[in-house]
């Protein structure tokens, strides 16, 4: 059995070498549709609230947030990330180019270190805009 809740949150980004309008700074309202299985003890896979206390740890991180290539090489997108850090703003850095691909692997990985035990990240669910989203089944 599976039960899923819905998450926004409002991030900015720019695609280094990337050749088109996303190559520019521009921002997102996300939409993250988190889906957990296990099954029922005593009525529940998880309470809702426990989804809820877990995920926003992971959102709030990320809410008006600038994400950035960990490794970035293009120099527009280090010099944006050196005067965010310096002027304590707040930056995310993600593993690769900060794609939707790349944002729902960081946030799997951020919440399943706080997901007990007793259920499983079953899915994920990532909007970038109304009509573009990335979907991730774990099997695992």
């Amino acid at each position: 059995m599976v039960v899923s809740k819905t998450f926004y949150f409002e991030a900015a980004h720019m695609l280094s070498n990337y050749s088109g309008e996303c190559a520019n700074l521009h921002g997102h309202s996300y939409k993250l549709l988190v889906s957990i299985a296990g099954n029922p003890q005593n009525g529940m896979i998880i309470d809702f609230k426990n989804i809820k206390t877990i995920v926003s740890n992971v959102v709030n991180g990320l809410d008006h947030a600038f994400l950035v290539n960990a490794k970035t090489s293009d120099k527009v997108e280090m010099e944006l990330k050196r005067i965010i850090l310096k002027s304590n703003k707040k930056l995310v850095e993600i593993d690769g180019r900060t794609t939707a691909e790349n944002i729902i692997l960081y946030i799997k990985s951020a919440i399943l270190r706080l997901l007990p035990n007793s259920v499983r990240l079953a899915k994920l669910v990532l909007y970038e805009t109304k009509e573009n989203f990335v979907t991730l089944e774990i099997n695992d």
